[in-house]
């Protein structure tokens, strides 16, 4: 994985008690094509194989998107991915790069599911954010996984208390609900972490 892994976070006592972390990282390949792609993994040490499959949450972005491993209802690593140029990349070669990326988050974790919050903004035309989704949509169904998309709204009206609380406000809102207080994390790490506690609420709520 290119760049690697990096900043492992701590494990909570009652997982790390007595059990030293492991160190599951890959060798880091060389940057081809003068691109870096950063991952930017920090979470839990542990082996993809000793635990059952979960969830992929991911905060979708062009330029760059965050995401999330869920493993029993708890988030175990997250991250972000994207490229690293100084040079004008166009959003076609950045959004292969991404499921590329993904591609390989999935072979390492994976998951049986992937949510996301569907992608937004001014800093990319209309049929750049339409490749990523149906990007996402396309390989999310060659991998077999269940797809299920969130509007940023639904996500920070649930979590944070208003359809447009900022992403700090969002960011604060799920370190206060999942006790994560004080972990360094990026924005759009957060905000995965967000979307992926939303639906797991949402599937809990929906069984119920």
């Amino acid at each position: 994985m290119r760049k690697g892994l990096r900043r492992q976070l701590k494990r909570p006592h009652s997982l790390t008690k007595g059990n030293p972390p492991v160190d599951c990282r890959p060798p880091d390949p060389r940057p081809k094509d003068g691109f870096r792609i950063c991952y930017g993994l920090r979470g839990v040490a542990m082996t993809a194989s000793a635990n059952p499959p979960g969830l992929l949450a991911l905060d979708t972005g062009v330029r760059e998107t965050g995401w999330a491993v869920f493993q029993d209802g708890q988030v175990v690593e997250s991250g972000g991915a994207g490229l690293k140029s100084r040079r004008k990349v166009e959003p076609k070669v950045r959004i292969s790069h991404l499921i590329a990326s993904l591609s390989e988050l999935a072979d390492r974790w994976q998951p049986q599911a992937v949510a996301f919050s569907q992608p937004s903004g001014i800093n990319w035309e209309v049929p750049a954010l339409d490749l990523l989704v149906s990007s996402l949509a396309g390989w999310s169904s060659e991998r077999g996984l269940k797809q299920h998309s969130y509007t940023a709204q639904e996500v920070r009206a649930a979590i944070a208390g208003h359809p447009n609380a900022s992403r700090d406000q969002l960011g604060y809102a799920i370190m206060l609900i999942l006790g994560l207080i004080g972990q360094g994390r990026s924005t759009h790490e957060w905000e995965a972490i967000a979307v992926g506690h939303f639906h797991l609420t949402r599937s809990e709520q929906a069984a119920a």
